[in-house]
Order: C-alpha cells, then sequence, then structure tokens
C-alpha cells in the first residue's frame, strides 16, 4: 500500500492520459465541409417544363402584360424629323405687325402673322427679329432664324 501512494500521483496522470487517447480515439472525426455555392447560383428561379405546364405560361404571361401592373404604357408623340418642303424666309413688319415669311418650293413666297399655322401644323405664338415662338404637339417651343 506504502508504494501505492508513493506513485499515486504518476497513476493519476497515467489514468489521465489513457481517458484522454481512449476518448479521442472513441471520438467521431470532423464531418466534410459541403460545397460552396458560386455567386452565380446562390439564387435562380426554377425551371419550368412546358411538357407540365402546356399553354399556362403563354396565358401567365398575357395576364401578367394585361394587368398593366407599373401603369399604362405611354408612347410619346412622335415628331417629324424630317426636312420640311417649305423654309423660312425672313421677317418682316407691316405697321405695329410682324410677320414671317415663308416659301414653298414651286410657289410665291407666303406672309404668315401670329397665330397662324405653319404648312406642318405648329401654332406661330409670338415672332420675333431673330426668333419664332411656336406651339407644337401642345408644348412652346423656340426656333431661331438666324
Amino acid at each position: 500500500m506504502q508504494t501505492i501512494i508513493a506513485h499515486l500521483g504518476k497513476l493519476t496522470a497515467l489514468l489521465l492520459m489513457l481517458a484522454s487517447g481512449l476518448s479521442w480515439w472513441l471520438a467521431p472525426g470532423p464531418q466534410a465541409p459541403l460545397p460552396a455555392q458560386s455567386r452565380d447560383e446562390s439564387w435562380m428561379l426554377p425551371a419550368v417544363s412546358r411538357s407540365t405546364t402546356g399553354k399556362s405560361v403563354e396565358k401567365s404571361v398575357a395576364a401578367i402584360a394585361a394587368a398593366n401592373l407599373w401603369g399604362a404604357v405611354q408612347t410619346p408623340a412622335v415628331e417629324s424629323l424630317n426636312d420640311p418642303e417649305w423654309r423660312f424666309s425672313g421677317v418682316t413688319v407691316n405697321g405695329q405687325e410682324k410677320l414671317v415669311m415663308i416659301t414653298i418650293k414651286g410657289q410665291p413666297v407666303q406672309t404668315l402673322k401670329a397665330g397662324d399655322q405653319l404648312p406642318g401644323g405648329a401654332k406661330i405664338v409670338q415672332i420675333n427679329d431673330d426668333h419664332l415662338c411656336l406651339l407644337i404637339n401642345g408644348k412652346k417651343r423656340k426656333l431661331d432664324l438666324f
């Protein structure tokens, strides 16, 4: 008994080492890491197979388009960008009234006053020495003459 008490510290250390080795050996190993998703595949819509849906996809798209979820589509009025068949010739004065002169190919010079319409449909609002103020598609526009 004397020898056991004298070697008790060493026996305790030996038992602790055996217990730790045994627990290490019996413990499960680490799990393999899961493969990381690439950034491209982090979010994707599910694939729709045509065999199961038939024409319901087309009907759904048509219903969404008809619902105008983001408001009605407004098409802007297209202004003619083609060269007009007429040209401004100049500005003249008749008493207090200013007139603009236009020439149309093959016709004599015409004079127009404020309130008259140009051949393209624009209305003359104001005539100045160097520019005109026109009303085109409901919007006032300044047109420099020189």
